[in-house]
C-alpha cells in the first residue's frame, strides 16, 4: 500500500502554520510515508526537503470570484 500525502499551503516560510506543517512532515515521514509539499519556496522548504519531503514550488493564484 502506498502511503502518500499532499501538503497545500500558500507559502512555506517562518510562520506558526508552517512550523506546524514543518513537524507534521517530519512525523508522517518518520511513520513512512511520502510526502509532498506544494506551496511557494520558503524558508522552511529546504529543512523539509532535508527530512526526505518533495517540495514543489508553487503559487496559488489569489482571485475574488466563485
Amino acid at each position: 500500500m502506498n502511503k502518500n500525502v499532499l501538503i497545500c499551503l500558500n507559502h512555506f516560510d517562518i510562520g506558526g502554520l508552517e512550523t506546524a506543517v514543518l513537524n507534521q512532515t517530519k512525523e508522517l515521514i518518520s511513520r513512512g510515508y511520502k510526502v509532498v509539499i506544494l506551496a511557494k519556496e520558503g524558508i522552511y522548504s529546504d529543512i523539509a526537503r532535508k527530512e526526505g519531503a518533495i517540495c514543489i514550488d508553487f503559487e496559488f493564484e489569489m482571485q475574488d470570484r466563485i
